[in-house]
């Protein structure tokens, strides 16, 4: 919270601090989900004698699972960003 509280006190908007700390949730969710997509479609082969009924690369299965997480993601960054960006410079500078 310090560190936003300096960046509104410097003339951040609230917009740039709420985009700064979404995106500081959402980077790792999007490496990650790139880095699961490829392997699971490496291992995909592999698995296909485990999963039943269910295609090995079955894109519909792979993109919804994908998709929840992302939303997820999303959901879980927003409200702490939005949180980030309704901070009092004033009261969060005096705090420490």
């Amino acid at each position: 919270m310090r560190e936003f509280g300096i960046r509104v006190a410097l003339g951040a908007t609230v917009s740039e601090v709420t985009r700064l700390a979404a995106s500081q949730g959402m980077s790792p969710a999007v490496a990650g989900s790139a880095v699961g997509l490829a392997v699971a479609f490496v291992a995909s082969g592999a698995m296909s004698k485990l999963v039943f009924g269910v295609a090995p690369r079955d894109a519909v299965s792979i993109i919804s699972a994908t998709a929840v997480l992302l939303v997820v993601t999303v959901i879980a960054s927003y409200v702490p960003a939005r949180q980030a960006g309704a901070v009092d410079p004033g009261i969060t500078l005096r705090a420490e």
